[in-house]
């Protein structure tokens, strides 16, 4: 699917552009992985697998923190928005309610369809966070899939913050790799690699093996999809709540049963 080979990931940055839009940028380095043996997929699971959150630097575990807490600030301020309550008005006219709170929404939801109306609420005012070496938007994806994959289960507030490190790495890490190539042969960038990020994040939450990694990256690749044709019409939200849905699942209870061991990022 796509050409890493060359990319090996070293550690993560994230930084703040003046006027307050955020933004993240990946260290990578151009290090020849095939020449050691070691593939992408390889090395994204071990990626996921050894990142701890005390051995970030302290720079980083401040903006983990503020990226966190501002992309479910943007849920709340976009849980009114015109997108967000259509949104809830299909969900409403085919599935019944639920247990699970959907920020700044009264009707509650499935764990699934208040992941996407998070994502929906997130990206619909267009205050979410972006790396433009990438052209992806990695908040949006990333953080429904942490949250909602920590509903009702006893997670540490510092594995809720590795997981969403690992997530934006992740993704941003592909989208670094892919650019500008994936955005001029048509597809979105946001979607087809936000699934990655998101799965990894969960794969960190449900504490997931090797095996079951490399399980959930690669459901992810088969469920990483989207079209840049959006641009004409407005449903790049739907592309990017379908990638938090999506990836969630992967890097959860699919990952564990389900297997597939094939690189599928190499």
């Amino acid at each position: 699917m796509m050409d890493m080979a060359t990319t090996r990931l070293l550690s993560v940055r994230f930084r703040y552009r003046r006027g307050g839009a955020r933004q993240m940028s990946s260290q990578l380095t151009a290090s020849p992985a095939r020449s050691s043996g070691v593939g992408t997929t390889a090395e994204l699971i071990a990626f996921v697998e050894n990142l701890s959150w005390d051995r970030l630097d302290p720079e980083v575990q401040h903006y983990a923190k503020r990226h966190l807490l501002d992309t479910i600030g943007v849920m709340i301020a976009g849980s009114t928005g015109q997108l967000a309550v259509q949104c809830e008005s299909v969900l409403c006219a085919v599935r019944p309610s639920g247990t699970v709170p959907v920020p700044g929404r009264f009707r509650r939801a499935d764990v699934l369809d208040a992941c996407f109306l998070a994502g929906a609420a997130g990206h619909g005012i267009e205050l979410d966070d972006g790396y433009r070496q990438g052209s992806v938007h990695p908040g949006v994806c990333v953080v429904p899939a942490a949250l909602y994959g920590s509903y009702s289960r006893a997670i540490a507030g510092r594995r809720l913050l590795e997981s969403v490190v690992l997530g934006y790495e992740v993704m941003t890490a592909l989208a670094c790799a892919t650019h500008p190539a994936l955005r001029r042969r048509g597809f979105h960038p946001t979607s087809v690699l936000g699934v990655f990020g998101a799965a990894a994040a969960a794969a960190r939450l449900h504490g997931l093996d090797t095996q079951q990694i490399a399980n959930a990256l690669g459901i992810a690749a088969s469920s990483s999809a989207g079209l840049f044709a959006f641009i004409n019409g407005g449903a790049d939200t739907n592309d990017c709540t379908r990638a938090c849905c999506a990836g969630g699942p992967a890097g959860g209870p699919a990952g564990r049963g389900r297997r597939d061991g094939s690189a599928r990022c190499d």
